[in-house]
Order: structure tokens, then sequence, then C-alpha cells
């Protein structure tokens, strides 16, 4: 996508729309009663049972907890003093499989890659901070080396506060271990603050993210906040991302993205394929290897956001969008779009997704047998598909 196409993007005005009433629904549980995630996954099993199953259920229900159930207790407890350099991969191997470094409170600076091998919990104290040497993505034909790259299952990071050493700030976290958290961190100044490529059961729980603004002024530079580009049973809740083309970007198969706060982003979120249009690491040119499915995307509150609330593109299909909160979005509330080259290239439409909005909430549905449910629905001759 190009800063150009973003920029005639956020230029499409909003245009007249008429209001539907909201649905009569069957089933007991109404939308108005959904307050708590397990409300909304008893809900969603309720709607959609051929699409979220009671296994499906049951998994996500243990994706909700911080802990993941993993036990630290093989290795050993390393503490990493304020004012460390290049210290974290040391105490990682200090502490061992199944062990816990401490990050004092202060600064800690790493000046090359970390790769993380080894099943740990990095834990901050309050006030620890980590400068990453993550290097800025502006030329997408040379490999992209992110701050901290996980490769070992079962890595838990939590508490720390993270920027970049160089100006635009590339990527902070990547991760391709399974059963790997990063909860309570703050990321700032960031192009990507986390990715995951294919770890199964990443849980993104309680951070607060600021992207990097490189894209405000640099057409060839984007900045996202947090993305499940590869990985199933994703869960994504209770964060605040802002400043973001993206803030968050859901792809790949089930996951559940609950509780977030997304402003000043362009899109708040969306539901989509990531284009294999980045090489990593190792030189491999990667992309999503599936559109956003099977996403139960709810009790989010996106606002003031410089395009949209919830977009949902790409061939993205089978999700739920329910008892989310929007407001002041420059264009609509919720997009659900159809074959379109708005980023310069095809993507198909979405379809057999399934949202429930609220009175007042603007949607607008191009794709193809979308079940809308209340919201004012945005005429589209009148404003047409693109």
């Amino acid at each position: 996508m190009t800063k150009k196409t973003i920029v005639l993007l956020g230029l499409v005005s909003l245009f007249a729309c008429s209001k539907e009433p909201i649905a009569k629904m069957e089933a007991p549980l109404q939308t108005t009663e959904l307050r708590t995630p397990e409300q909304v996954l008893e809900f969603a099993q309720q709607e959609m049972p051929e699409v979220f199953t009671p296994e499906y259920i049951a998994q996500a229900k243990s994706q909700l907890k911080d802990d993941q159930q993993l036990e630290f207790r093989s290795g050993t407890t390393v503490s990493v003093p304020a004012g460390s350099t290049d210290a974290l991969a040391a105490a990682i191997a200090d502490a061992g499989e199944g062990g816990t470094v401490i990050l004092e409170a202060g600064m800690h600076t790493e000046t090359a890659q970390v790769t993380v091998e080894t099943k740990v919990r990095i834990k901050g104290e309050d006030g620890a901070e980590m400068v990453l040497h993550a290097l800025d993505i502006l030329d997408y034909n040379t490999p992209i080396y992110p701050g901290i790259l996980i490769t070992a299952d079962g890595v838990v990071i939590e508490g720390i506060s993270f920027s970049p050493d160089v100006t635009i700030g590339g990527i902070g976290i990547w991760n391709e271990g399974n059963k790997m958290a990063v909860n309570n961190c703050v990321f700032n100044g960031f192009q990507v603050s986390l990715l995951n490529n294919g770890g199964i059961q990443w849980r993104v729980h309680h951070n607060d993210i600021t992207s990097s603004d490189i894209w405000f002024s640099n057409e060839l530079a984007d900045a996202y906040g947090i993305i499940n580009m590869n990985g199933h049973s994703a869960s994504i809740t209770n964060n605040n991302v802002r400043q973001s083309v993206f803030g968050i970007w859901e792809c790949a198969q089930g996951g559940i993205s609950m509780g977030n706060e997304t402003s000043g982003n362009f899109f708040g979120h969306i539901l989509c394929k990531v284009p294999e249009a980045w090489i990593d690491y190792s030189g491999t040119l990667v992309g999503a290897a599936a559109p956003a499915n099977h996403w139960i995307v709810a009790l989010n509150n996106s606002h003031d956001n410089y395009y949209g609330g919830i977009v949902t593109i790409d061939g993205a299909y089978s999700n739920l969008l329910v008892a989310n909160t929007t407001s002041n979005n420059a264009n609509y509330d919720f997009e659900f779009v159809g074959d379109s080259e708005r980023f310069g290239f095809l993507t198909p439409f979405t379809h057999d997704n399934r949202g429930y909005f609220k009175p007042g909430q603007t949607v607008k549905d191009c794709g193809v047998d979308n079940k809308i449910n209340g919201g004012i629905q945005i005429d589209i001759e009148a404003d047409p598909c693109f």
C-alpha cells in the first residue's frame, strides 16, 4: 500500500445514509446483554455454531488467561541491573529452560537483534525500559531484522517499556513460537510493535502502543501496531493502539480481538490478508497464508480514526463483529469491502461475515452474503463501492 493511496482514501467523504432498524433476534441471549468476553463467546456459539464450535469456544476461553498456565520452575531467576548493555542474551542463557529474567527498574540497551530460542519469562520491574535495535523499514527489497525474534515455544514478555534506537523504528518483537505472550508492555515509536508469523496461541494482552509517525511524512514508510500475519488461535485483548496505518491487523484463522481501544489510526482494525511484500530476516518473502476468518471481534472501542473504525477486506470471511463501540471515525465505523483495488492490487470481496451494530453506527456493506444487523447502513448507490 502506498501513502498516496492512503491520502486519497482519507479524502473520501461520507455520503448520506439511511437508517435501518435493528433486526429482532430470536436467540435468548441479546447483543445488549454482552458485557464480558465469556458472554460474547456464548453468543458466538449460539449465533454461528457451524463456525464457533464447542472446541473453538473452549480454546478461546483458555486464550483469555494472561499467564497461559505455563510453568517457569525448571530454570533459575536472573536479575539484570539497570544500565545494562547487550545483557539480555546472556541472562536468558543463565536462566535456562523455564527460567525467569528480571530487568531491574531503569534503562537497558540492546545494540543488535536478540533471538530467544529458550522458553523463558522476561519480566520488567516497575520502571524497566529497553531500547531495541530495530532497523527502519524503508526498502521492502531488503530483509527485516526485528529487535527481538522469538523462535522458542512458551516465551512470556511482560512489564517492559520498549523503544527503538533508530529514527523510524522497524519491528519490535517478531514471534514464531507457540504459546507466546506479550503482556502489560509499552511500545513507542516502532513501525510494527508486534508481529506473529505462524505462532499458535499467541497472546497479546494489556499493552500500550504508539506507532512511529513516519507514515504522516514519508510515503514509503508504513506503521502498524499489532499484526497477526500467520498462526491460529491468537488472542489480542485490552490493548491501546494509536497512530498507526492499521492499528490491529487481524489475519489468518481463528482468533479473538476483544476489549481493545484504537484511535488516531487510519484504520482502527483491519480484517485482511497481509500481502507477500516483506522479506524476513532469513531472506524469505513472507505474507499471510489466508485472510481473516473465524475471528471474534467484540467489546472494542475504535474511535477518532482517519478513515474507519473496523474494516473487513481482502476475502475475509466467517467473522463475527459484535458489541463494539465506535465514534468520530472519519468515513465509516464499519466497512465490509467488495472487490477492490484501493491498495493498488485486487483484493477480493468479503463474504459470510456477521455483524451486530449499535444505533448510530455507520456500516457500509459491499461484500457478499454478509449478515448485517442494526446500525445505519450506507446507501451504496449514493456512496458506491470501490
